[in-house]
């Protein structure tokens, strides 16, 4: 079963980039983000991960190359 990935911008409520991602993909993606923005003038990005409907987790990093190829490489 597949979760779904949504990325907003910091400054729109509508999402920039979604993505159906399996859980082991979702696993990866944390461990990736999970650390701090390399750069700290980089835009900030709000990702939020539903399961099966329901918001799971939902957490901020920053909107740069590294998760963008992610999110390309996955989806």
């Amino acid at each position: 079963m597949k979760a779904l990935v949504r990325i907003h911008s910091m400054d729109s409520a509508t999402p920039t980039t979604e993505a159906r991602l399996e859980f082991y993909q979702i696993g990866m993606l944390l461990d990736e983000l999970g650390s701090d923005c390399p750069n700290q003038t980089a835009q900030l990005a709000r990702v939020e991960i539903f399961e099966q409907g329901h918001l799971t987790r939902s957490f901020n990093t920053c909107i740069d190359a590294r998760l963008k190829s992610m999110i390309a490489r996955f989806y």
